[in-house]
């Protein structure tokens, strides 16, 4: 398992993080400003966290321990 930590300082736009896997759709996580964590239980075979924004100006920080 891993937790992941998103820190979101938007200015302006929006941004989103999604966990990405081999077996599904991707699935957010995480949106908009302020501190979130969630913990995710790996699946085996590849996994990634990806994130999206439009328009965005913004200080994000991502910690994963």
């Amino acid at each position: 398992m891993i937790q992941i930590t998103y820190n979101g300082n938007i200015e302006s736009g929006e941004a989103e993080v999604f966990w990405n896997t081999a077996d599904s759709e991707k699935k957010l996580l995480f949106e908009g400003h302020g501190e979130h964590t969630e913990t995710i239980s790996l699946q085996g075979g590849w996994e990634y966290l990806s994130l999206e924004g439009d328009e965005l100006e913004a200080d994000i920080r991502v910690k994963i321990e």
